[in-house]
């Protein structure tokens, strides 16, 4: 009944190991047409640009004492 088990606790032991070394990895599984799946990298997608303007400052200069 022992010997039977031991394939079983193995094939887990080993796709648990291999899921956690590709997670750790950045790779994600992405199914494959068939009973395999291939590990390809993880879509990353830009973030935008941000655009930083300086806010005017009222209360001095132009602002403050016109334009002279």
């Amino acid at each position: 009944m022992r010997q039977r088990r031991m394939p079983v606790r193995l094939g887990g032991s080993l796709l648990l190991m291999s899921a956690i070394v590709a997670g750790t990895s950045g790779c994600v599984l992405v199914p494959a047409p068939g009973p395999t799946y291939v590990a390809g990298p993880p879509v990353v997608v830009a973030p935008r640009p941000v655009v930083v303007a300086p806010a005017p400052v009222y209360g001095y200069g132009y602002y403050r004492w016109g334009w002279r």
